[in-house]
């Protein structure tokens, strides 16, 4: 059993026993709390978290808060099949700000939600709940990676008086039109693929039948990363993770579409209402690297500025942490002056 005092990563290869079971037909895959993968704060009273009303539920999620509660406080957000894991970078920001980072429901070791609580609208009124909790009337400043990027434009777009700095780091493309056109420049299909190859070997003896073995499985993808042109070569650097929440990301899929047709959503629209500067921080591997972002992202705003950090791929959190931190250090200064 994981505890929540030694947390492990989880790799595919573990699932050597499981093979060892399917092999002999003796067993069963359990479904106890933590084999595969760590506990969630439902069923960890230990973790530290808070409870939020979104969707007309209340979920328990997995949160810190580092630094002064006089402070400025910055909301940090992981991206998709992530966790705030590998957001632990920010915490050296907590001597100047207050410092939240969380788990989004159903990720991380956040509550699971079910489909019907799943959605753009219902990311953005958890974001408006953790702001009052940890800021109250007061606004923030949001940092966000990835996806995390995308839910924290659409947050300033709903809500632009509550935002006073964006940093938005490796952002995919910002609407539909854009990451529909985009999609075969990130993402890559290969047959031959390990990732790919491994993920469909794991299938034969575990199935994704519930979210622990979802979860298990996308560790996968993570941990060979072949699947996404995001990287500077190899060996690919570890990307920190809890537990992925697989089904939001496949959830979120369904809902926007992109199997027959291209992606609906649009994250920057109404973002003209917000009158802040934006920093966009882009790689020089990724394909969603500074390049991208000065082309596709930064016309969507009213005062942007792309920067590249080099010798970094979309990992670049934990592959460039003391350039990512200068960098956005010295955004949130100018909006803390």
């Amino acid at each position: 059993m994981v505890t929540t005092g030694a947390l492990r990563p989880f790799t595919a290869r573990t699932c050597a026993l499981a093979s060892v079971c399917a092999l002999a037909a003796a067993c069963n895959f359990p479904s106890e709390t933590g084999l595969f993968v760590p506990p969630t704060a439902d069923e960890d009273p230990l973790l530290p978290q808070t409870s939020v009303f979104v969707a007309d539920r209340i979920a328990s999620v997995h949160i810190e808060a580092f630094g002064d509660k006089g402070n400025p406080t910055v909301l940090v957000l992981h991206g998709a099949l992530s966790d705030y894991r590998s957001l632990g970078l920010f915490e050296e920001l907590a001597d100047d700000f207050r410092v939240v980072m969380w788990d989004r429901r159903g990720s991380g070791l956040s509550q699971r939600i079910d489909k019907a609580q799943i959605g753009d609208d219902f990311v953005i009124q958890e974001i408006e709940a953790i702001r009052e909790q940890y800021a109250g009337d007061d606004p923030v400043a949001i940092v966000g990676h990835d996806f995390g990027a995308a839910h924290a434009t659409a947050y300033a777009a709903r809500y632009p008086d509550h935002v006073a700095a964006l940093v938005l780091i490796e952002a995919p493309g910002l609407n539909g039109t854009i990451f529909s056109a985009t999609y075969g420049q990130v993402f890559r299909f290969d047959l031959f693929d390990p990732a790919f190859n491994e993920l469909q070997w794991d299938s034969q003896v575990l199935t994704a039948g519930n979210h622990e073995r979802m979860d298990f499985k996308a560790v996968t993808v993570l941990e060979e990363g072949g699947l996404y042109n995001d990287y500077c070569g190899t060996p690919l650097v570890s990307w920190p993770v809890w537990r992925p929440g697989a089904y939001v990301y496949f959830e979120w899929r369904r809902q926007h579409g992109g199997r027959n047709g291209p992606y609906v959503f649009d994250y920057a629209a109404g973002i003209s209402r917000w009158d802040g500067n934006a920093l966009l921080l882009g790689s020089s591997c990724s394909a969603l690297g500074a390049g991208y972002q000065a082309a596709y992202n930064a016309p969507l705003f009213d005062r942007p500025k792309v920067v590249e950090i080099p010798g970094s791929g979309h990992r670049m959190l934990v592959e460039r942490p003391d350039t990512v931190l200068s960098e956005v250090r010295g955004h949130l200064d100018e909006w803390d002056d």
